[in-house]
């Protein structure tokens, strides 16, 4: 068996505390070049001109033109780094709480959503050291995004939907808790007090929607049902081998749609008891190629998109009809959709990718990502050993620069197929 040298590096990590340095609280300064490429989750306008997006790092965006220009907003919150000895958080098993002193917050935020130009909340979630859990941060603004203050939550487990209709009243789904034995949790008091809705049984949620019986939701395990009452209902899904669901939105209270892998698409008619696929899915073999993770609905369409992000898609939110694939020009996975109106949308995603469109998805423009930066870096011997089904996945199809090195001898055909496989399309 002929034996492969072939050296792929993909990660570099550089932990020493003297490589960017330690404030006076004995915390890691990251550098602000971290943002740039982070991974934005989420993206919320309250209008064509308003808008905030959130990602990795604790990253915030606001744009007040569109998207035009974006910028970085200051964002405070509680020291969530804790100093305390093994044995002393295992005697008081919760994280350190210091009011009076106010970090950047480095976590990942996860979800944004605003009641109006001023009024917002932004959800992400921290790991604690040792203990292996997760916590939830809740960031709340009142003027515009411009500045942000942690809210006093504890033992709130993390929260991947978030929702507020007023400014006292509010919802989020996410996974159950110690003591939030359910992914379901509301608030009365703009956030600073939750209560858990109890699931029989209880569930971690990915996603979710309200209707007027409770909620449709989607669980870890990509299954979708209904939360009323006290009970979990699961769904009936009439489609033949549908992938695992990852978003799920309701257009009114009897018609919803819900993506997932595997170019899986379903809509209901029923308030979300069962789901089933679209007419022109059943046949077009090709969306199988595409895992979808985001679901937005507008006034008269429903959006898709997710690895890769090449295409976004959109059907009549009403009737599942007319179907239409948009190009994006990019190939990097798009993590969230959103669109205010039927006019204008927006799509965030890996490398801290904002693309943006103002004519019904017809065409997108990239108003934000990272300068260009290896991912992938390949060192060989010969230009035989290149591992060219990993570096046409990674770069093509998941839109990650990679690079190839041949340390050895090489022939100019060999050559000209490693760069094709080696440049990010």
């Amino acid at each position: 068996m002929r034996r492969t040298s072939c050296l792929i590096l993909t990660i570099l990590c550089l932990t020493a505390n003297g490589l960017y340095g330690i404030d006076d609280h004995g915390r890691e300064i990251r550098p602000a070049s971290w943002r740039e490429d982070a991974t934005i989750h989420d993206v919320f306008f309250i209008n064509p001109t308003h808008g905030w997006a959130v990602g990795d790092q604790g990253l915030i965006l606001k744009t007040v033109d569109g998207g035009e220009r974006w910028t970085e907003c200051q964002n405070a919150g509680l020291d969530l780094d804790d100093h305390r000895s093994f044995e002393q958080k295992l005697a008081r098993m919760r994280p350190i709480s210091r009011a009076h002193e106010l970090y950047p917050l480095t976590c990942s935020l996860k979800c944004v959503h605003f009641i109006n130009e001023k009024q917002g909340w932004i959800a992400g979630n921290y790991y604690t050291p040792y203990l292996q859990r997760s916590h939830s941060v809740l960031l709340k603004t009142e003027d515009g995004g411009n500045t942000w203050r942690t809210l006093p939550i504890n033992f709130l487990p993390q929260i991947n939907r978030l929702h507020f209709q007023s400014q006292l009243g509010g919802w989020a789904l996410g996974r159950k808790g110690s003591l939030y034995n359910s992914g379901a949790i509301t608030t009365s008091r703009g956030g600073r007090c939750w209560s858990v809705q109890t699931i029989d049984p209880p569930h971690h949620l990915i996603d979710g929607d309200l209707v007027p019986s409770g909620f449709v939701v989607v669980d870890n395990e990509g299954r979708i049902g209904k939360i009323v009452g006290k009970h979990f209902q699961p769904a009936t899904v009439v489609a033949p081998s549908p992938g695992r669901l990852r978003s799920v939105r309701m257009h009114n209270a009897k018609i919803g749609w819900a993506a997932g892998t595997c170019g899986t698409v379903l809509i209901t008619r029923d308030g979300g008891c069962s789901w089933s696929y679209p007419e022109p899915w059943t046949s077009n073999a090709g969306l199988r190629q595409f895992d979808f993770s985001t679901v937005s609905i507008s006034q008269e369409r429903v959006w898709i998109a997710g690895n890769p992000g090449t295409f976004v898609v959109s059907l009549d939110a009403a009737t599942g009809d007319d179907l239409q694939f948009h190009p994006t020009s990019v190939s990097m996975p798009i993590s969230k959709i959103h669109f205010p109106d039927d006019q204008h949308g927006w799509a965030v995603g890996a490398n801290g990718l904002v693309l943006a469109t103002d004519d019904q998805g017809s065409s997108w423009n990239v108003q934000r990502i990272a300068a260009d930066q290896v991912g992938i870096l390949v060192f060989s011997q010969h230009t035989r050993d290149l591992p060219f089904a990993l570096l046409s996945c990674f770069a093509n199809e998941k839109g990650i620069l990679s690079a190839s090195v041949i340390l050895g001898e090489h022939d100019d055909l060999s050559l000209d197929i490693a760069a094709a496989a080696s440049v990010r399309v």
